[in-house]
């Protein structure tokens, strides 16, 4: 039970604790490539009254 309740408080202190530093982001070099994507979504209601199929075709 102790050993439950230490783990909790020190859970807490470090989630707390997180948010006390006042720090800035530091760049990480690595030797990984990686290219940038731009991706999208787009929201699409179908008509109730007309076919799906016919909707997907238009």
């Amino acid at each position: 039970m102790k050993r439950i309740l230490l783990l909790i408080a020190l859970g807490f202190s470090s989630f707390f604790g997180a948010y006390a530093q006042n720090t800035k982001p530091v760049k990480v070099a690595t030797n990984v490539k990686s290219e940038k994507h731009l991706s999208s979504s787009i929201l699409l209601w179908m008509r109730s009254d007309k076919p799906r199929q016919a909707g997907m075709d238009r």
